[in-house]
């Protein structure tokens, strides 16, 4: 006799599959635009910071473990850089002008 699964662990498949799928759409097709390097991080991403400060930032903004860069290869480091540039954009999504609200 088949099992079926509870709500919960449907929801569990069904959260993992569409994560799997949502990374595998950014590698393909949003992750050639990013091309940053290890010798990037201390370079300026816009006025205010450094890419570096920018990943420091957004690690305290989102609640997030500080991840170690050193031991990231290039497209680990871009993919972080990606998936921290996604939760803005969601951020932003949910709830807009977010930003002015932090002072």
């Amino acid at each position: 006799m088949k099992k079926f699964l509870t709500a919960e662990e449907a929801n569990s498949v069904l959260d993992k599959y569409i994560s799997k799928e949502i990374e595998n759409y950014l590698k393909t097709n949003v992750l050639p635009n990013y091309s940053y390097t290890h010798e990037d991080l201390n370079k300026k991403i816009n006025e205010d910071e450094t890419l570096l400060e920018f990943i420091r930032d957004s690690e305290i903004a989102f609640s997030l473990d500080e991840v170690d860069l050193d031991q990231m290869t290039t497209e680990e480091l871009n993919m972080y850089i990606l998936k921290l540039d996604t939760m803005y954009i969601y951020l932003e999504v949910q709830e807009p002008m977010w930003y002015l609200k932090q002072s």
